[in-house]
């Protein structure tokens, strides 16, 4: 008959090692068992296993702003290069360039008017979106990468901008558990203070 299918905080336990993160080949006794563990990504397993609190509901809310940011870099960026025919790598370390002034632009903004200086604000934007902006743009460009000639075609191709909007999708979904995390660093770090 075969075995039943293990719930999902199994397998990621039968998966991955906690505390060194080494990768496991556990025996189920049935291929196909061992096919849907090993199926899961880290990222999947974290999406598995985090509660929809109020943490996810920062970790979302600071992903979606950073987002913006991003966005609107990403999509001036990859406008601004394609009009100039530039190749692929052109774009986008131009696209990123202006993903992460954006990204940093927008957070300082609102950090500056609740703090005393600039040199604060600063510290305080450097701190809490570099993570995230450099997780949105390397699976955004990563994304980019992957679908045919989507950093080739001109911004009137229908390509350009689907492939945009489902690499900041992949870049958004994949950045949450990455916020949540930070975020549940900073808590715990809080709590011991």
């Amino acid at each position: 008959m075969g075995c039943a299918k293990p719930s999902k905080i199994a397998a990621a336990a039968a998966i991955f090692d906690g505390g060194a993160g080494e990768t496991r080949t556990p025996y189920l006794g049935n291929a196909n068992a061992a096919l849907y563990q090993v199926s899961y990504s880290p990222i999947k397993l974290y999406y598995i296993s985090m509660p929809f609190d109020q943490l996810t509901k920062q970790a979302i809310a600071h992903t979606r702003h950073c987002l913006t940011g991003c966005a609107i870099g990403e999509i001036l960026g990859m406008a601004i290069a394609a009009s100039l025919h530039w190749h692929r790598l052109e774009r986008v370390i131009l696209a990123t360039i202006l993903a992460f002034f954006f990204g940093y632009l927008l957070t300082f903004r609102g950090i500056r008017r609740q703090t005393a200086s600039f040199k604060e604000a600063s510290k305080i934007t450097l701190a809490t979106d570099t993570v995230s902006i450099t997780s949105m743009e390397v699976v955004d460009n990563f994304v980019e990468f992957l679908i045919p000639r989507a950093l080739s075609v001109g911004i009137a191709s229908a390509r350009f901008w689907w492939g945009l909007a489902l690499s900041l999708g992949v870049a958004f979904v994949v950045t949450v558990p990455v916020n949540r995390w930070m975020l549940s660093r900073d808590h715990l770090a809080h709590r011991h203070h």
